[in-house]
Parts: structure tokens; sequence; C-alpha cells
């Protein structure tokens, strides 16, 4: 069991981690927040909570990814190797697919709560 919390605490590290490191992570941390509030305020269906859940989710899954990604290559080499580029360019890449989908799910979710709510 002591072995199962341990890794708890090794995750809680690394969200900690990417947290005080990473002012991507530091965004997305905030622009979770503002989503959760309009989707309590809004008081959003069930599926939508869903949908809104499954995006922020992978958002924070890839930025994690890219961090560790990151760290790797600049352990592994403090020169900039032409390959470390192509991972670290491909972890870049992979947050900014999420992110656009986060956007898109986001626009599809509160698109008619913040047409009515301007009208």
């Amino acid at each position: 069991m002591k072995k199962f919390f341990k890794g708890f605490q090794y995750a809680f590290a690394g969200i900690v981690y990417a947290l005080k490191t990473q002012v991507n992570m530091q965004f997305h941390f905030v622009a979770s927040f503002v989503v959760l509030f309009c989707a309590l305020y809004f008081q959003i269906s069930s599926f939508e909570a869903l949908l809104l859940c499954l995006a922020v989710s992978i958002v924070w899954i890839t930025e994690l990814f890219n961090t560790a990604i990151e760290a790797v290559c600049d352990r592994i080499s403090k020169d900039i190797h032409p390959l470390c580029k192509v991972a670290k360019d491909c972890a870049a890449a992979a947050v900014l697919i999420a992110a656009l989908l986060a956007i898109a799910i986001g626009l599809f979710v509160f698109y008619k709560y913040f047409l009515a709510f301007f009208q």
C-alpha cells in the first residue's frame, strides 16, 4: 500500500513542478478555473461538462508530457541537438493541437449560453 500512495505523491510532485516552472501550464491552470466558473454559472448539462472535462484533461496531459520531454532533452544534451529540437517541437505541437481542440469544444459548449447572456 505504501508504494501505491507513493505513486500519488510522485504524480502530484509532477503537477506542482509543471505549475511552478511552466508559464503555459500556469495559463492552462487559470483557463481551467475560468471554464469551471462559466460551467457552474451557466449550469451546463452533464454531457457538456463531460466534454469540457475531457478537453481540459487532454490539454493538461499534453502539457505535462511536453514538460517531461523538455526535461529529458535538456538533461541529455546542453547543446541544441537536432533530435531534441524535433522532440520538443512535436511535443509543443501536441499541446497546441490539444489547446485548439479545447477552444473548439469550449465554443461549442458555451456558444448558446454566451449568446443568451449578451442578448
